[in-house]
């Protein structure tokens, strides 16, 4: 329902791509540029700059984008209110997720949600705790789920599930069938999560806290990916240690390639957080959170 150019000039900004904007409108690129030519002529004012292959946002186009957020985010609710009243369910739902969350826990949640409600548009995007948390700031998605600690006191976190980090090998390498105690962690190669990821920030917390280390600089990691997926696919072929969800270890056949490793008082429990603006929560969304605790 928001003006057609308003939403073109919405996707424009937030994909800093012209393309992207026509790909996910079913438009040309020059119908592209036509709309937004026409709200430079409506404002009578420049919206956006080109740098090489990219546009960014003129002072008068970021104006523009943090408004069109909000007329955005009330179109959407009001299409939720209406379609309520007729007993229907329409409109859009943006989640985010960390990427273990994105990979191994939402994919049946989802399915189950679209079940009920097939005609509410759903989409989903992955990152590390820290692209959630700002997708979530910046108004490109209406509800997230991290698996970092709560730390951004604009955003409001909720406990989702529990989840549990294991530290995990290749089956048969140099780690394999050995017993280590959390003194031993310093010494191991490790394979971890790119910095920003709620995974990180869990292994550190327990080392900082048991005086183990006092610095990222005392653990021996030799490689930093970003994904679960990649980290076993490194795991399989090299010598090394990494932590991982074992909700990411539930598809392996009986763990023939990977084995989890035995460290003498690791215990790395944690909470999957549903996480969201604070007050501001889109009708579907609520709707999706009650839909999937039933």
């Amino acid at each position: 329902m928001l003006d057609f150019r308003l939403k073109v000039f919405f996707t424009v900004a937030t994909e800093n791509s012209f393309t992207k904007a026509a790909n996910k409108h079913h438009i040309t690129q020059p119908a592209v540029s036509k709309h937004i030519q026409e709200l430079e002529r409506i404002y009578g004012i420049t919206l956006f700059e080109r740098k090489g292959s990219t546009v960014v946002l003129t002072e008068a186009g970021k104006i523009l984008y943090e408004q069109a957020k909000n007329i955005d985010s009330i179109y959407r609710e009001i299409d939720y209110r209406i379609s309520s009243l007729k007993e229907e369910h329409k409109g859009e739902l943006r989640l985010g997720a960390s990427t273990s969350i994105a990979q191994y826990v939402l994919p049946q949640v989802i399915a189950q949600f679209y079940n009920y409600y097939p005609s509410i548009r759903l989409s989903l995007i992955s990152g590390n705790t820290e692209q959630i948390e700002e997708a979530l700031l910046e108004k490109r998605v209406d509800l997230g789920f991290v698996e970092g600690l709560p730390s951004n006191h604009l955003l409001h976190y909720a406990e989702y599930m529990d989840d549990e980090l294991a530290p995990i090998t290749r089956r048969g390498g140099l780690y394999s069938l050995k017993k280590y105690s959390l003194e031993d962690i310093k010494e191991l190669p490790l394979v971890m999560r790119e910095d920003g990821s709620g995974t990180l920030d869990i292994i550190k917390q327990k080392l900082f806290s048991e005086g183990h280390i006092s610095s990222d600089s005392d653990l021996n990691i030799i490689l930093k990916l970003g994904s679960t997926e990649s980290i076993k696919s490194f795991v399989r072929q090299t010598d090394c240690v990494a932590f991982i969800s074992k909700q990411a270890l539930k598809r392996e056949s009986e763990l023939t390639d990977i084995e989890i490793l035995n460290i003498k008082g690791l215990e790395l429990k944690r909470k999957f957080y549903q996480v969201s603006l604070r007050g501001e929560l889109s009708g579907n969304a609520a709707l999706f959170l009650k839909t999937i605790r039933v």
